[in-house]
């Protein structure tokens, strides 16, 4: 984590605003006291999913980057509207774009 925090420091336009120990409850009380574009998530958390579900729910607006153990890869998490125009708009076509949008998500 301290090559990220280096990393992100050296940005003239990126600054850490917070660091620490949060997990669930303590996590969104400290997410909804700071203005948080990006929120760095480190190896070691265990319920991962759980957490980037939780915070979505509170801030839709932030990005969530997921930080893998020992050389896994890091994932980059965000909410993102999806549109997708439908050109066939007969009843049976709007039928199964409802069905195939239920069955994606």
């Amino acid at each position: 984590m301290r090559e990220i925090k280096a990393a992100v420091v050296s940005q003239p336009d990126m600054v850490v605003v917070g660091e620490g120990d949060y997990r669930g409850v303590d996590l969104l009380l400290e997410l909804g006291r700071r203005t948080v574009d990006v929120l760095v998530l480190p190896p070691d958390e265990d319920t991962i999913s759980g957490t980037i579900s939780h915070v979505f729910s509170e801030f839709p607006s932030i990005t969530v980057l997921g930080l893998g153990n020992e050389g896994r890869p890091a994932s980059l998490y965000q909410l993102q509207l999806q549109v997708n125009e439908l050109a066939d708009v007969s009843p049976a076509s709007l039928v199964e774009a409802i069905r195939s949008a239920v069955l994606d998500a």
